[in-house]
């Protein structure tokens, strides 16, 4: 079951390809699933930052068929191409919750998603999309606070020109 990936871990949802598929097919599976999963995680998380459709689908289009997906594909690389497919999911996750949208149930699909990752096999990947994750998280928490200071001080500063008359 393992001697295609010996890399990826033994209970990884995907494996069980290999069971139901020869090796041959089930690697093109592999490769065919988690380029799809890599490019619509990318594609739904610029849909939910603001891009339009069409705009979104050029980057989920470059990032799902790119370079990483070619070599991976070329030289055998599954467990990459699954650790790093799960990439924009916990991404994503978290953006849903940030807004309210179910924020336990999206924190929970970010941790499968980025138990997922680990799962593939491959480390590196999996440490870039836990990364990722992380620096998205720190770059977005900053900034609402940032834009939360910045109201609370306009705020502020209107009470005080209230206060003293100057108009």
């Amino acid at each position: 079951l393992l001697a295609q990936q010996p890399w990826m871990g033994p209970i990884y949802p995907g494996l069980a390809l290999f069971a139901v598929l020869d090796d041959g097919w089930a690697l093109a599976a592999g490769y065919a699933l988690h380029a799809s999963l890599y490019a619509v995680g990318v594609f739904l998380l610029l849909r939910r930052v603001g891009f339009r459709r069409v705009s979104a689908w050029l980057p989920a289009a470059v990032l799902g068929l790119g370079s990483d997906v070619a070599v991976a594909w070329n030289r055998g690389y599954l467990h990459h191409l699954v650790s790093l497919s799960w990439i924009a999911w916990p991404i994503l996750a978290f953006e849903c919750g940030r807004l309210g949208e179910r924020p336990r149930r999206a924190a929970a699909l970010g941790a499968i998603a980025l138990g997922l990752a680990f799962l593939g096999g491959h480390t590196v990947s999996a440490l870039q999309t836990a990364l990722a994750f992380a620096l998205w998280a720190a770059v977005t928490l900053v900034g609402d606070a940032a834009s939360a200071w910045r109201r609370a001080d306009a705020a502020a500063s209107a009470r005080l020109v209230r206060a003293f008359g100057v108009a």
